[in-house]
């Protein structure tokens, strides 16, 4: 039986990010290439840096998301997928769109001028 490297994983989201870790979601291949796809490798690069260094931050992982932790709060990065099977890994999906490690919310401001009320003797 002849098989092939499967297609690269579709649709590669980030979502709920903070300053340090967020979730990686997609989609299987279209194409398994004639073996059921046993994992995924999650890869990340930040794009701060000069060069287009990819790091695997996960790897062999099984169902279509992924948390990945140890973002660098303020740093920018992008993530990719591939599939394996045992023919092999695809190529990596396009990159997923650029994201910023911060928290969702925001830090208050400070208080504003106190004001006196009901002042008793």
């Amino acid at each position: 039986m002849y098989t092939e490297v499967p297609s690269a994983p579709l649709d590669i989201q980030v979502d709920d990010v903070t300053r340090d870790s967020c979730t990686v979601t997609w989609f299987p291949p279209a194409s398994d290439g004639g073996t059921p796809v046993v994992g995924y490798h999650v890869e990340q690069r930040l794009i701060s840096m000069p060069t287009t260094t990819w790091v695997h931050v996960g790897s062999t992982i099984v169902g279509t998301s992924f948390r990945v932790l140890g973002l660098l709060d303020g740093q920018t990065y992008q993530f990719r997928v591939t599939a394996e099977t045992r023919a092999g890994l695809d190529d990596p999906s396009p990159a997923s769109a650029a994201v910023t490690a911060r928290d969702p919310w925001k830090r208050p401001g400070p208080p504003t001028m106190p004001q006196v009320s009901d002042v008793n003797e």
